[in-house]
């Protein structure tokens, strides 16, 4: 988190299986991202807990996108505070596009957008 600027917003014990925690950034005072363990869900069976580890590690699944002015400067900022990225800054139709994956196989793109509008 301290990579990526990010501070613990919520870190709650449900119950001794169930834990979840939300990060922020310091800019966004009202936006927060949820981080919880696939063995956490408590509605998810085993086969399916598997099954979701399975998606998110082959990158089926994305944990969301960041915003960024500039994301060749924001790339190289986080590679060299030691963020893996499992993509480098490369263009798309909406703008340029970095991916990153954590230890656990989540993946957060950084996105710069072409212009003003919407992607």
């Amino acid at each position: 988190m301290d990579k990526l600027g990010l501070e613990v917003r919520t870190d709650a014990l449900v119950s001794e299986k169930f834990r979840w925690l939300t990060v922020g950034s310091k800019f966004q005072p009202t936006f927060e991202i949820a981080l919880m363990l696939p063995s956490c869900n408590p509605i998810a069976n085993p086969a399916q807990i598997e099954t979701l580890i399975a998606l998110v590690q082959a990158g089926v699944i994305s944990g969301g996108l960041l915003e960024v002015d500039d994301c060749h400067a924001t790339h190289k900022d986080l590679a060299s505070k030691g963020v893996i990225f499992a993509k480098e800054p490369h263009e798309q139709f909406f703008g340029t596009e970095a991916t990153m994956i954590d230890p656990f196989g989540n993946r957060f793109s950084i996105i710069e957008r072409k212009g003003k509008g919407r992607m």
